[in-house]
């Protein structure tokens, strides 16, 4: 889940994530602050997707399903259901 601390402690991240992070930005699959090129630590992340961009907010959850794509889905008012935000995106190293 992004929370503004794991947001800006990157050493809790699973290598999975890191590679996201540190793709080139224009790349399906990046993962980059949102206020990027200004980003200051404490703003969300824009995953860089085929049809456009997802704003990952806080308390959203980024993942990979067993093929290895980039899911993020936010949690809703009720316990253990969720919306889906983004599907089936790879990353480059996939």
């Amino acid at each position: 889940m992004l929370t503004q601390k794991n947001r800006r402690d990157l050493r809790t991240w699973p290598e999975w994530l890191h590679q996201a992070w540190c793709a080139p930005n224009d790349k399906v699959g990046s993962l980059r602050p949102t206020d990027f090129p200004d980003s200051d630590g404490n703003d969300t992340l824009t995953l860089n997707v085929s049809s456009g961009e997802v704003v990952v907010d806080f308390g959203d959850i980024i993942a990979t399903n067993t093929a290895g794509n980039l899911i993020v889905f936010s949690l809703t008012s009720l316990p253990g259901l969720y919306e889906t935000k983004t599907l089936n995106i790879k990353t480059e190293s996939q």
